[in-house]
């Protein structure tokens, strides 16, 4: 309540850490002048200081820029925070207010008198308002703001490229896919992302005015999106504003809950924003798989960005330990590689993640002999065919991966087959039904040279056929019925 009044409060903008600017209309109180009725209170800036988290009662700014007679309001400041720019609005005979944008100095007694912006800005007859500087989608210095100009158009957001000398060039509209043909207002630029907030009801949005964001991609405005809650809400969430530095923001809602007098949503308020920091962090130790217990010491292990495979840091686990800072909503791959070791993966995801957490992974690098036979799982045909099946494919998706994470790695992949059948019968049926493995392989991306088809029918079975007594044992010819591999070269 130190900041907001009964009725309107809004355009709050920091000028430093502890420093808050903000527009407030503290009264709607009119006046009968001739047979027309006007605001006989106006709209100011005020000053608010914060000591730790609360704020000293506003008071009006130092200075000459509340001019009588005239609403006042949007201040934004240049980067040396002695120049403002902000907005003095007049209600015309039909009670419409005609806004245009000002810019003051900071004197040693305060805010100078402004002074207005020419009409590469300010166009005549329109309202000029809401001004923020920012960068365009090319990277210019330029002032956004938002004008009426485009009769039928309802409200736009503007753009001036500002030059050397502090001028201004001829403003253009945004353009798509910002502006809609419903109001877009509010505009405000976060320097250190190189985001673009605006407020918008021509887009989908959760009810009234919706704050959304967009980035320049190669000069190009990207798709606008939606905030969401609970910076917006079902009805006018506006000047979004956000210090990153101090972890702070604002946006200006007329949800119910605040400080207006006549109804729940009369009145728009002030609101603080804060992000929720969380700290995540996975870590874990690397072993040797095959004794479950042996930490592998001196073993360097990597972090990708699964979603776009950019490495994202390397950690040597000197004593058999790794650790790694990670991000919320990001989705993250674990690599360790070592000589005579299958490559050890692990992939896992922070999307959803809302409070600080250690994810812990034990990384197992188990390891290879070369001309050593590794069963790859069932795959399985039809009979007296060489065809995949669905569940043969993902088995074989297996061995993909595989070469994929041991690039190094040529293997051989072997088919055999049960007794039924002549030996040359089933020789050629082996053969075939290795290189369907390996075409499939191969197709996925792996190149040819790395692996090799070889069928060897009924010739190296590792159960019996048959039973002691001679009768058929099915059992035994169903594990005789199988696809392995083994590491034949590894190249350096």
């Amino acid at each position: 309540e130190n900041i907001n009044q009964p009725f309107t409060d809004y355009s709050p903008v920091l000028s430093d850490p502890t420093t808050m600017y903000y527009g407030s209309w503290v009264s709607d109180k009119v006046v009968l002048q001739g047979k027309r009725e006007k605001h006989a209170t106006f709209s100011r800036i005020y000053m608010s200081k914060r000591v730790d988290t609360v704020w000293s009662k506003a008071e009006p700014v130092r200075g000459e820029i509340n001019t009588v007679n005239y609403h006042v309001g949007n201040p934004t400041f240049a980067p040396d925070k002695k120049t403002m720019y902000y907005t003095q609005c007049q209600e015309d005979d039909h009670l419409n207010m005609v806004c245009t944008i000002f810019k003051s100095l900071l004197s040693d007694t305060g805010w100078v008198a402004g002074i207005a912006l020419d009409e590469n800005v300010n166009e005549k007859g329109a309202t000029n308002t809401e001004p923020a500087l920012g960068k365009d989608e090319n990277g210019n210095n330029v002032l956004y703001f938002v004008s009426d100009r485009n009769k039928g158009k309802g409200k736009d957001i503007f753009y001036s490229k500002m030059n050397a000398d502090g001028s201004f060039e001829k403003a253009k509209a945004i353009g798509a896919p910002v502006n809609t043909e419903g109001d877009e207002e509010t505009p405000y630029y976060d320097f250190q992302t190189n985001t673009l907030y605006f407020s918008s009801e021509g887009h989908v949005n959760i009810g009234g005015l919706d704050v959304f964001s967009t980035k320049a991609t190669n000069g190009t405005w990207s798709e606008p999106v939606n905030l969401g809650m609970p910076v917006n809400s079902s009805v006018d969430d506006m000047y979004y504003f956000w210090d990153d530095h101090d972890g702070l923001g604002f946006v200006v809602s007329n949800r119910p809950g605040g400080f207006g007098l006549k109804s729940e949503t009369c009145c728009d308020d002030i609101y603080q924003l804060y992000i929720k920091k969380i700290y995540l962090a996975v870590k874990g130790t690397i072993v040797n798989s095959d004794t479950t217990t042996q930490l592998l010491r001196n073993q360097p292990v990597s972090l990708y960005d699964a979603d776009n495979g950019t490495l994202v840091g390397t950690y040597n686990a000197v004593n058999g330990s790794y650790f790694f800072d990670i991000k919320p909503d990001k989705n993250y791959k674990l690599v360790a590689m070592r000589d005579s070791f299958f490559t050890a993966t692990q992939t896992f995801s922070t999307v959803g993640k809302d409070n600080s957490d250690t994810i812990t992974f034990t990384l197992g690098l188990k390891r290879f002999e070369k001309n050593k036979a590794y069963a790859l799982g069932n795959i399985y045909y039809e009979y007296d065919k060489f065809d995949l099946t669905p569940a043969s494919k993902l088995v074989l998706d297996t061995l993909y991966n595989l070469m994929t994470e041991n690039p190094s790695l040529v293997i051989e992949l072997s088919s055999h087959t049960d007794s039924k059948g002549t030996d040359k019968y089933n020789m050629d049926l082996s053969q075939k039904r290795a290189e369907s493995c390996v075409n499939y392989v191969v197709e996925k991306g792996i190149d040819k040279s790395r692996i090799v088809a070889k069928g060897y029918g009924e010739s190296m079975p590792i159960a019996p056929n048959t039973l002691p007594n001679g009768a058929d044992n099915p059992e035994g010819r169903a594990k005789n019925r199988r696809t392995e591999f083994k590491i034949i070269d590894v190249k350096k």
